[in-house]
Parts: C-alpha cells; sequence; structure tokens
C-alpha cells in the first residue's frame, strides 16, 4: 500500500471514530466534556501516524517515538477550538427546532479538523528532509483558488525553515479543503495529495 494511501486510510478511519462520537452525543451517550476529550485522542492518533507517514515519504521509515509527540503538539493546538466546539454543542448549535441532535452536521465539522493530518504529513515531510532542500507550494488543480494559496506559490522554492504553513493546515482560506501540495525541488517526489473524507 502506498504512503498516500495508507494516509488516506489513517484519514478515513479516524472520520470514521469522529461520526461514532457524534452519534453518541446525538443520542446522548456523551455529553460534551466526554466528547472534547474522546475527539482530541481521535486527533492525537491520526497527527502522529499522519507525522510518521510523513517522515517516510521524506526516506526514513523508521518507527520513532517521537511521531507521538509531534501528534500530541498537533492535537494540542486544537484544544481551544474542540472547547470552542463543545461549548456550541451544549450552545445548541446542532440541536433542531424539535429538540433532536443532527450528527451529521457534527461529523462533517469534525472532519475539517480531521482534514488536517494531510497538512500534518507535509510537515513532516518537509521537516524531516535536508536542510539544503527547497520546496515549491504548488496550486490544486481548481479553477478557483483562495487568496492566500497563489501568493504563497509565487514565494516558490522555499527552505524548510522558511515555510510557516502547510497545504491543508487550516491557516488559508480554503481550510483543510486547500488542493494545494507541496513538490521537493531535488527529487520531484510531493507531499501528499488531498484526498475526500
Amino acid at each position: 500500500m502506498s504512503l498516500q494511501s495508507r494516509l488516506e486510510a489513517e484519514a478515513r478511519r479516524r472520520a470514521n471514530l469522529a461520526s461514532r462520537l457524534a452519534d453518541s452525543f446525538a443520542a446522548g451517550r456523551v455529553g460534551s466534556e466526554q466528547f472534547a476529550d474522546e475527539f482530541y485522542e481521535i486527533l492525537l492518533g491520526g497527527h502522529a501516524e499522519a507525522w510518521g507517514l510523513g517522515r517516510a515519504l521524506a526516506g526514513d521509515p523508521s518507527s520513532d517515538p517521537f511521531d507521538l509527540i509531534h501528534g500530541r503538539a498537533k492535537a494540542d493546538r486544537e484544544t481551544a477550538f474542540i472547547a470552542r466546539f463543545a461549548g456550541q454543542l451544549d450552545a445548541g448549535w446542532a440541536t433542531g427546532e424539535d429538540g433532536s441532535v443532527d450528527a451529521e452536521k457534527i461529523a462533517r465539522r469534525m472532519r475539517l479538523y480531521v482534514g488536517k493530518l494531510r497538512a500534518t504529513g507535509a510537515e513532516a515531510f518537509v521537516e524531516t528532509s535536508a536542510d539544503a532542500e527547497e520546496f515549491d507550494w504548488v496550486l490544486g488543480a481548481v479553477e478557483e483558488h483562495c487568496n492566500d494559496c497563489p501568493r504563497i506559490a509565487r514565494l516558490s522554492p522555499f527552505l524548510k525553515d522558511e515555510l510557516f504553513q502547510y497545504p491543508g493546515d487550516g491557516e488559508t482560506p480554503c481550510l483543510s479543503n486547500c488542493k494545494c501540495h507541496l513538490v521537493r525541488a531535488s527529487d520531484g517526489v510531493a507531499s501528499f495529495a488531498p484526498f475526500a473524507l
């Protein structure tokens, strides 16, 4: 199985776990605090796996316990957003007039968080590459881009310590739906391609 396929499979597995958690919240089996804790754990595991796959893409397929540390750092960056999400759920963000909770609405939003695994893989790919490597930000094959991605692409190439964001990391207006990717200049190896969840 290719590294791309492995990342897609991991992201889909995490999205399925998120959907089940959304169902549990909608059915009243978990409250917002447990929802936040469990969603954090889903993201932690996914980011750790994505970091390892990004390292492998860069040429280091070894097992590394630091993948979990990188995964935790990525999940920790989401804690304030997860807490706000949980608070919005408590406030009725996904609750209809009839009192029912829309699990699919919750799961859709959760998939945006899971989609950031691709950016984590791209960051690991860059960070594991040699210091002298250069990377091009390549625009995705879509008719309309957000305002930021073309500007970032025009700044290419980047040394690894010059990259300030990664395709799909949620920092551009296209959020984790970004269709761009990075290409390592020395050998043409590309970071993970976008995929649907």
